[in-house]
């Protein structure tokens, strides 16, 4: 709970540095980019090596990519058995 007070801390803390004329137009978009290139990567390598590697864990990102060759495979059985 404390994060999402964290979030509209900023948020409105962004609001009003916006009314009071402190940053110029391009400051969102700046900030954005120094966001998403430096600190998300950051932040990833910073709590990757706390990760524990387990078998179980792998599988998860590897489910969508199961799911759709399934259906693709799938779709083109049934596009060869009903011919569409």
């Amino acid at each position: 709970m404390d994060n999402f007070a964290l979030i509209f801390l900023c948020f409105a803390a962004g609001i009003l540095l916006k009314r009071a004329g402190v940053f110029e137009k391009s400051a969102a978009h700046v900030l954005n980019r120094f966001v998403i290139y430096i600190s998300l990567p950051a932040l990833t390598l910073r709590e990757l090596h706390k990760l524990d590697v387990e078998v179980v864990k792998l599988w998860m990102p590897l489910m969508p990519w199961i799911w759709f060759l399934v259906a693709w495979g799938a779709l083109v059985f049934l596009n060869r058995w009903f011919h569409i």
